[in-house]
C-alpha cells in the first residue's frame, strides 16, 4: 500500500487510530440485559387513525410478536402495561409504531411494511433508541395470508431485529420524541417505501390550459 506523503501522514495515522478505537469500542459493548418490557405500544396519531391499525389491532399485534422474540433471550424480564420504576443499571424497553403501510388483500395487494421505534430506558430516561423497518416479501406460501397475518410476520421479524440489536449492546443515541414529522421519514436501506405524491411530483398544466 502506498503511504501518503509526509505532510499528510500524521493526519492519516490519526484517522486510522481513531477508526481502530471506535471499532474496538463498538465491539466491546456489553449486551443489554432487559429487566422489563412495556406491553403498551404507542402509535403516532396518523397510525392510530388508520383503518389498518384498527382492523389488525396493531398495538397489541406488535406487543405480542416482539414480546415473543424477546422471551428467547430475556426469560426473566418483567412485562406489563408500562415500565416499572427502574433503578441502578436496570434497563427497560418500550416500543412505538411510527409508520406503516398495508393494503387489504394480503400479499396479492403488494408489500406491507412497518416502522417500529425501540427505546432502551434507564433510571435516567432514554439511553438508546433506533427505528427498525421491515418489508414483507411475497412468496407462494404467503399468497393466501390475510393482511393482518402478513403484518404479524413483519412485526415478528422486526422483533428479531430488535432482539439482535439489544444483544449487540443497542448501539445508538437518543432521538427526538415521537411526533407527526416522523411519519414521513421512511428512509431505509432494506427497501424503498411507497412515497406519497408531493407538489413537486405533480406536473404543472400547460400554459394554454392555465390561461383558459
Amino acid at each position: 500500500m502506498k503511504l501518503p506523503r509526509a505532510s499528510s501522514r500524521s493526519r492519516w495515522i490519526s484517522a486510522l487510530l481513531l477508526g481502530t478505537l471506535a471499532a474496538a469500542a463498538h465491539a466491546a459493548r456489553a449486551p443489554v440485559e432487559l429487566a422489563a418490557f412495556s406491553k403498551t405500544v404507542e402509535l403516532t396519531p396518523t397510525v392510530a387513525m388508520s383503518n389498518l391499525a384498527k382492523e389488525c389491532s396493531v398495538a397489541s399485534l406488535v406487543s405480542e410478536r416482539v414480546g415473543e422474540q424477546l422471551q428467547r433471550n430475556y426469560r426473566n424480564m418483567k412485562s406489563g402495561d408500562g415500565l416499572p420504576k427502574l433503578t441502578g443499571e436496570e434497563r427497560g424497553l418500550k416500543l412505538s409504531v411510527v409508520n406503516m403501510f398495508g393494503l387489504g388483500g394480503g400479499n396479492y395487494s403488494g408489500p406491507k411494511w412497518m416502522v417500529i421505534r425501540a427505546e432502551v430506558v434507564g433510571s435516567e430516561g432514554v439511553v438508546s433508541a433506533r427505528d427498525f423497518r421491515r418489508v414483507s416479501v411475497a412468496s407462494f406460501s404467503g399468497l393466501f395470508m390475510g393482511t393482518c397475518h402478513v403484518m404479524g410476520k413483519v412485526a415478528a421479524k422486526t422483533g428479531a431485529d430488535i432482539r439482535q440489536w439489544l444483544r449487540q449492546g443497542a448501539p445508538g443515541t437518543p432521538i427526538p420524541a415521537m411526533d407527526e414529522e416522523d411519519d414521513v421519514d421512511l428512509r431505509s436501506e432494506q427497501a424503498p417505501a411507497p412515497a406519497e405524491p408531493t407538489a413537486s411530483d405533480v406536473a404543472a398544466p400547460p400554459a394554454s390550459a392555465a390561461s383558459s
